[in-house]
């Protein structure tokens, strides 16, 4: 120990900065060769050298006190044999100081991450609160207007079931005379869509195999003009309003479709495309239909998804300058569990008291309902055109979800009251407007589940005309175009009224 204290004077002296653990356990590094050399006279190769010692473990021999059997056993006794010894570190200060600015640089980035969760987090709840004040706001007009849409306490539930007379009595008998016939519309294949022009019965437009759209006159038996698409044309509707009614859409079996005019210069007649759209990821089933304003027109397709598209800037019919700047865009989609197998516009139903009898009544045609039937669904789907909400009414009167038919096809009756639909079941019904009761059913024709039944209504309202599965037979109609796979295009006309109606 005197020894140590030498040494520690003299290293105090010399003004050397040695830790006294260092001195205690005889740790010298080579800076201190020198004074260990002057001191003890000694080379200094014959101390112990470490480049950092206070990075080792350093380790204290102290001498061992001798100590008997029995007095090793006696305090041996009742203590546990530690498995192994735990070591201890040390760490200089320059080790300390890089650890501890480690660790105050990770806890400053897990403080900026925290208050990056924190800000988002707040953001989202105050989104989501927004959210839910906002629906909630939603919901309550809904109620508000469901209640005042829904019959009164007072009203006979049997009046709901009632059928309206005019859908019971008869009409007289017709006569169904062929008025025309029109033999290879199309150069090949058969043809798939028809659509009649709304001022102009003589004329009509049809869809083939052919990849073609053609205009024809039944009357004079000409065909005024032509156009080659991209594909089979699936399905053809024309602009029902009589500004807009040289307007028409075709829908091709390459989920493609196009707005396009029917033109006349002078004799000659030509198709203009206006628009043409790629908005549908499937190819096959096609169906399209237009609202009663001629502003609005529907897609329905086999990647169940609807769109609706809104046109603005049509030229009308009677205008002078016959180039216009029209447009036409995609204003909303809607998506579906199945193929949109039909699709109508109709006005959309309001409960209005009259004498303490509530009637269904129709509101005037600017307010629009779009009348959705998909594949293997027991919902028929209503979307307003005004706000673009959504409903459903399970046409099963029992509530339950069970699927026996799926509607093909949908009419709008002449008064806008009533619809017809054509299922794959070997049955048409008539049904109102956002109701599940079957006014009328209709049997005898075949129509199975890979047909595709085509319904229509006679303008008197008091027939209804469906294609047959079996042989093509087609009752009851007015003045009816058909197509069919023989490649003819037949017009069929009845003694009783002179108007047009469609069968596609």
């Amino acid at each position: 120990m005197e020894e140590m204290e030498k040494i520690r004077r003299l290293f105090a002296e010399s003004k050397l900065s040695l830790s006294s653990e260092v001195l205690e356990r005889g740790l010298l590094v080579p800076e201190d060769r020198p004074l260990f050399e002057s001191i003890y006279n000694l080379p200094f190769a014959g101390a112990r050298l470490l480049s950092n010692p206070l990075a080792h473990k350093a380790k204290v021999v102290k001498p061992k006190k001798q100590t008997s059997t029995k007095k090793k056993k006696k305090a041996n006794k009742g203590k546990k044999t530690p498995t192994s010894s735990r070591k201890t570190k040390y760490f200089s200060p320059l080790q300390m100081k890089a650890e501890n600015d480690s660790l105050r640089e990770a806890l400053r980035l897990l403080q900026e991450r925290y208050d990056r969760l924190d800000d988002s987090t707040t953001k989202q709840i105050q989104e989501l609160t927004d959210e839910i004040e906002l629906l909630a706001e939603a919901n309550r007009y809904l109620l508000e207007k469901q209640a005042a849409s829904h019959p009164k306490p007072s009203e006979d539930p049997l009046l709901v079931l009632q059928v309206p007379d005019e859908l019971l009595l008869p009409g007289p008998e017709l006569q169904i005379n062929e008025v025309a016939v029109i033999d290879s519309a199309h150069s090949f294949g058969n043809l798939l869509s028809v659509s009649s022009h709304a001022t102009k019965p003589e004329i009509v437009v049809t869809g083939g195999a052919d990849k073609c759209i053609c205009v024809h006159d039944w009357r004079t038996k000409t065909k005024l003009c032509s156009i080659q698409t991209s594909a089979p044309v699936l399905a053809l509707a024309f602009n029902p309003k009589t500004e807009f009614a040289d307007y028409f859409v075709a829908a091709g079996m390459d989920a493609k479709h196009a707005l396009y005019r029917l033109v006349r210069q002078g004799e000659e007649w030509e198709l203009e495309t206006v628009w043409e759209f790629n908005d549908h990821t499937r190819h096959g089933a096609f169906k399209v239909a237009w609202s009663a304003s001629g502003l609005l027109f529907a897609t329905g397709s086999s990647d169940k998804s609807l769109n609706i598209y809104q046109c603005s800037q049509l030229v009308r019919a009677d205008a002078r300058d016959t180039h216009g700047g029209e447009k036409c865009e995609k204003i909303k989609s809607f998506y579906f569990n199945g193929t949109v197998e039909a699709i109508v516009f109709a006005p959309s139903p309001s409960t209005a008291s009259e004498e303490g009898v509530s009637e269904l009544s129709v509101e005037p045609s600017s307010h629009e309902v779009l009348v959705i039937a998909v594949r293997d669904d027991c919902y028929v789907h209503y979307v307003d055109c005004s706000t673009f909400e959504k409903e459903r009414v399970n046409m099963n009167p029992d509530g339950i979800e069970h699927v026996s038919y799926t509607i093909m096809d949908l009419a709008l009756s002449p008064s806008g009251k009533y619809l017809l639909a054509a299922t794959d079941s070997n049955r048409n019904f008539i049904f109102s407007i956002k109701r599940n009761v079957v006014l009328r059913s209709f049997y005898g024709h075949k129509a199975g589940p890979y047909s595709q039944p085509r319904a229509t209504w006679h303008p008197s309202e008091k027939y209804v005309v469906s294609n047959n599965e079996e042989n093509g037979t087609i009752f009851v109609c007015s003045i009816l175009v058909t197509v069919s796979y023989d490649k003819r295009l037949k017009v069929w006309e009845s003694p009783l009224e002179k108007a047009v109606v469609e069968l596609m």
